[in-house]
Order: structure tokens, then C-alpha cells, then sequence
């Protein structure tokens, strides 16, 4: 029974094996991470005690590892990078984490970076308004509505530009 098993291994999941990892370096060395992460990390779950499949362990571990270092300096580059630069960056490790997680942690990053700057011009816009700046508040729902279509509030500010563009509208009518 165990040349059966070993062969069966050979032929069946190692050959598997062999053929995904040797997929997972290509994919690594052409510079596709998400993609060589995900395929170590199948590998490593065919047969996780041969050695192989160690090895794809400890490839997907320090590819994780070094997603989770980048993801954190852009979170720490936030406080003194330009707000271009670390979209740019966010962007760059959605691009070469593509198909896995860490894609969709810096899509996610991505999401509240936009949503913290929309919220900041939408605060100021609202302060324009208050204080009766209407051409200011104007302008800066305008900007809003131009660099923030994905925000989650855009439809909402979309909808205080409208009634404040009514509002003016009828104060010039009367």
C-alpha cells in the first residue's frame, strides 16, 4: 500500500504540485505577486506535509510579507506624501497584488483615502455656505463633483449643489 500511495501521489497531487509551483515562480518573476501569492498558497494546502508543498508555504508567507511591509508604509507615507503620490502607490500595489487579498486591501485603502479627502472639501464647501460664500461653496461642491465621483457620498453632494444652485436661482429671481 505504500508504493500505491506514493504513487499515487507522483502521478496524481505532485504532479499537481510541481506544475502550479513552477507557475507560481513564473508568476512571481514576471512581477504578478497577487497572482504567484495565490498560486503558492493553493499549493502549499495540496499536500502541506511534502516538501514542496512547504516550500509554496514559505514563498506565499514572505510574499505576504512583503505586501503587508508596502501596504504599511503607504499607510504611514499618508501623513507627509502628497495625496497623488500615495494614490499612485495604492494603485501600483492593486496592479501587482492583483488576485488576492492585498489588492483589495489597497483597493479598500484606496476607497478611504478618496473618502477622507472628499469629506475634507465637502466640510469646507459646507463652511463656504454658512458663511454665505456662495460663490466659494459653489466652486468647491464643483471640485467635489469633478475629482470625487467614486466618494460615497457624491450623490448626496451632488444633490447640495442642486438645491444651492436652486436656492441662489430664486434669490436672484426675487
Amino acid at each position: 500500500t505504500t508504493k500505491l500511495r506514493d504513487w499515487l501521489i507522483a502521478h496524481g497531487p505532485l504532479k499537481r504540485v510541481e506544475a502550479q509551483l513552477v507557475a507560481a515562480k513564473t508568476a512571481q518573476e514576471s512581477g504578478q505577486l497577487g497572482l504567484a501569492f495565490t498560486r503558492y498558497n493553493q499549493v502549499s494546502k495540496i499536500l502541506p506535509d511534502h516538501p514542496l508543498c512547504i516550500e509554496a508555504a514559505g514563498s506565499a508567507e514572505n510574499l505576504a510579507q512583503q505586501a503587508e511591509a508596502q501596504l504599511a508604509e503607504v499607510e504611514t507615507a499618508l501623513a507627509h506624501k502628497p495625496y497623488p503620490e500615495v494614490v499612485k502607490q495604492l494603485n501600483q500595489i492593486a496592479k501587482v497584488y492583483a488576485g488576492s487579498i492585498f489588492a483589495d486591501n489597497a483597493r479598500q485603502s484606496l476607497k478611504d483615502l478618496l473618502n477622507t479627502k472628499a469629506d475634507a472639501l465637502e466640510a469646507r464647501a459646507r463652511a463656504a455656505k454658512e458663511a454665505k460664500d456662495y460663490t466659494q461653496a459653489l466652486q468647491l461642491y464643483k471640485l467635489y463633483l469633478t475629482y470625487f465621483s467614486e466618494s460615497y457620498r457624491y450623490p448626496m453632494v451632488k444633490a447640495h449643489l442642486k438645491a444651492l444652485k436652486a436656492n441662489l436661482q430664486q434669490r436672484e429671481a426675487n
